[in-house]
Parts: structure tokens; sequence; C-alpha cells
């Protein structure tokens, strides 16, 4: 799958699909970093099938795959319920993809990063005081803002909602 940007026609992203394309469920978030496919498929299915306000409990790997994820993006708690789980993933992946992190080659990255800044990408998205300090790797400066601003909170709440507001959807097919 290759990415072509409207208002940057010399900037191609070339994504090699036969390694990323796999058989996707259906209702399942697909992730850019397969580290948080990996967390949710080691989530047993019955946390999941809860809905958002399902109650999660880590176990055996996932603990250690959740540790890593928490400790590179700058949380200090793990997500307790499946909406907070889904928009800390959605959050980070988003951190990730503008700050070009693990996507573009070191060439591409500083073009990326200056065009990742104009975008708006939502009120969701991590504001530019995280975007800054994640492409710094300051993962203490994440943490205090995260734990300021109440992010896993914020982002359970807004995933959570949006959830909710699409549920009826689900019901007419």
């Amino acid at each position: 799958m290759n990415f072509i940007l409207i208002d940057a026609p010399d900037f191609v992203l070339l994504v090699d699909s036969s390694e990323r394309t796999a058989p996707h469920p259906l209702g399942q978030p697909q992730f850019l970093n397969p580290e948080f496919s990996d967390l949710v498929r080691l989530l047993d299915s019955h946390h999941l099938e809860g809905g958002c306000s399902g109650q999660l409990t880590f176990h055996g790997a996932s603990i250690l795959a959740m540790r890593r994820i928490l400790e590179r993006y700058g949380f200090e708690l793990p997500p307790l319920a499946v909406s907070e789980l889904y928009g800390l993933l959605e959050y980070c992946d988003r951190l990730d993809a503008i700050a070009g992190t693990g996507v573009f080659a070191p060439e591409q990255l500083k073009q990326w990063q200056w065009l990742a800044d104009s975008l708006e990408c939502g009120r969701v998205a991590p504001g530019r005081l995280a975007i800054a300090l994640h492409t710094a790797g300051d993962t203490q400066g994440l943490r205090r803002l995260h734990r300021e601003q109440g992010t896993l909170v914020q982002l359970g709440r807004a995933y959570r909602d949006v959830a909710e507001s699409m549920s009826h959807l689900s019901r007419q097919f």
C-alpha cells in the first residue's frame, strides 16, 4: 500500500503490504504499531466482550506488554476499562504516526515531522506538547503531562463517547 499526501506530492510513504496485511477481525481496531495488536490478542476475549465499560485484568505476557507500552509512552497506571485501553492505544498510535516513529526512514523523518506539525488531528489527538516530548524521547515529561491532564481518563471517556455514538450503526446491519 502506498500513500501520497495531496499537499506534498513529492512525499510518498511506501509500506510493504505483504508484511503489514493480515486477516483482520471485523470490529477489532487495527494499529500502526504491531505491539498494540499483540497486546489486544494477549488479552482474554471475555475482557473485550463487555463493551467499553468492561473491566480489564492483565495476566502473564499481557502484563509485560502493557508495562512496556506504559513506560514507552509515559503513563503511570494501566487502563482499567476496555474504553481506556483502546483510547490509550489509539493515542499512542497517533503519537507515533505524527512523530513518524517507526514509520519513516531517517532521511524522511524531518520532512514528515514538518508536514505533520501543520496537521489537525481532532480532539483526542495528542497535543503539540505531548508530540514534542514524544519526539524528543522525554518519557518523564510525558508522564508528568499525562498525570497533570488526566490523559488516560480523558481518552477512555472520548473512546466510549465515540463508540456509543456509533453503536446505532451496528444495529442497522
